[in-house]
């Protein structure tokens, strides 16, 4: 058990910042995205049935990617190769998350959609 939290925790720390901050900022990015996933609901998240393992998988790389005040364009095409998955898979998850308030999409401009995070999702 200790060696999967450890592998989590090394994967979480590499898809959150870069090398030098893995090492020396890992931990404060891990506890900037539980407390931004306490911010907008965890509770609700975990328990709404609809949500998929790769609902949760794209939801934590964006909670690394996003915050809660200004949009960011995030490529659907880095988070599928990221996560392993196809970009159809990425982008009806993303899409379930803005459907269900968990992200606000910006105005399209150009290719990408940028989002962020709903503070006020409960």
């Amino acid at each position: 058990m200790r060696q999967r939290r450890s592998e989590w925790l090394l994967w979480l720390r590499s898809e959150i910042g870069s090398p030098h901050q893995v090492t020396t900022y890992g931990y404060d990015d891990a506890a900037r995205i539980v407390s931004t996933l306490r911010a907008i609901g965890y509770k609700s998240i975990a328990a709404d049935p609809e949500m998929d393992g790769v609902d949760f998988r794209v939801l934590l790389y964006l909670l690394g990617a996003l915050d809660t005040e200004t949009y960011k364009a995030v490529p659907q095409v880095e988070i599928a190769e990221a996560l392993g998955k196809r970009p159809q898979h990425v982008s009806r998850s993303i899409k379930k998350l803005e459907t269900k308030g968990i992200l606000i999409p910006a105005p399209k401009v150009g290719r990408f959609t940028a989002w962020r995070l709903n503070p006020n999702y409960k």
